[in-house]
């Protein structure tokens, strides 16, 4: 009788053993992927899998790289309920020894959202948080970034310093790259076309030495931008193929707007005909673009060769916002 019990003890106990060693594994795959292809991690890890067999240490993991993901590849419609989920777990002792990766996620999401006060108390909650140097490095990357939407351009040009210094010391190509971009960005905002070219094309350089795809899409719609703006279509088109294919398999539908615009754009530079039905398109993709300061480019660069009025949906008032049930925490950092 006892053996008879032991068999079906072992048999009830091996599906859920085996259950736990294939969820921990996804998670697993989800991180190794979440800084190079974030798109597979995130896929992984949308799947509707039982998290039960997993302790706590390992569904904090899951909610972290869960959040970056989301944030890595523009994917922020559920972004909400996994962060309710991973701040259950604030009081956990892992949780605050990792709490800088999802400060700087969240600032991330919360300026996208347009809660940027809210976004620049994370990333200096973040900062007090004796960050690791790439930490930092990344910390700093973005309050520079949230500071160029704030139009505070000492506060993004001394924080890209700061980061730039640290990622040079570090040899740290990508962050070099980031920045690069990201300066471009500032500089084509001043309307300095050719000095938002270089930055650009240093940014894109290093991505591909790096493989990081992300980085590769960015710069790469960047510098083909500039390439329109510039009348250059020899050199777009020797750019537009690779970064097309890599945006095809990509699920960020601002950078696929954004595709369609200087596609078309070029098209225009090379005396093609624009069809009323492109052009309606192309006010959709218009809306699609992330971030105002994106829609401000194209309005003013893009939009008048196709003879197209575009009207920037004004900001958002920040008074209207609603408050999201965690703020209070927030403003303790989470402690």
């Amino acid at each position: 009788m006892k053996i008879i019990l032991l068999l079906i003890a072992c048999l009830l106990y091996k599906p859920v053993q085996a259950k736990e060693h294939v969820v921990a594994d996804i998670l697993r795959e989800a991180e190794d992927y979440i800084n190079v292809k974030p798109s597979h991690s995130y896929a992984l890890l949308s799947q509707s899998l039982d998290l039960t067999p997993l302790n706590d240490v390992q569904r904090i993991r899951w909610y972290i790289a869960k959040v970056r993901s989301s944030v890595a590849i523009n994917q922020l419609q559920n972004i909400e309920q996994d962060i309710t989920q991973l701040l259950s777990y604030k009081q956990h002792d892992y949780f605050q020894e990792h709490i800088i990766e999802t400060l700087n996620a969240m600032s991330i999401y919360l300026r996208r959202q347009g809660y940027w006060t809210q976004a620049k108390y994370s990333y200096e909650c973040a900062l007090k948080s004796n960050p690791s140097r790439d930490q930092k490095i990344g910390l700093l990357i973005n309050l520079a970034v949230l500071a160029r939407y704030l139009e505070d351009d000492f506060l993004s040009k001394k924080a890209y310093q700061q980061a730039l210094e640290i990622a040079i010391k570090t040899k740290d190509i990508r962050a070099v790259a980031t920045i690069n971009n990201n300066l471009g960005s500032l500089a084509l905002d001043k309307g300095n076309i050719d000095e938002a070219e270089r930055h650009y094309r240093l940014a894109l350089a290093g991505y591909q030495s790096t493989d990081i795809r992300t980085g590769n899409i960015t710069a790469g719609t960047n510098l083909l931008l500039i390439f329109v703006i510039q009348k250059n279509t020899l050199n777009f088109q020797r750019l537009i193929e690779p970064i097309s294919s890599f945006i095809d398999n990509f699920p960020d539908q601002s950078r696929k707007a954004l595709l369609f615009w200087v596609v078309s754009a070029d098209k225009v530079n090379q005396g093609q005909a624009i069809d009323e039905k492109t052009k309606t398109e192309l006010k959709t993709a218009f809306y699609q673009l992330q971030g105002s300061k994106l829609q401000e480019v194209v309005n003013i660069y893009l939009a008048p060769m196709f003879k197209i009025e575009l009207t920037i949906p004004s900001e958002i008032n920040k008074k209207d916002l609603p408050t999201k049930p965690w703020f209070e925490q927030l403003n303790q950092c989470f402690k």
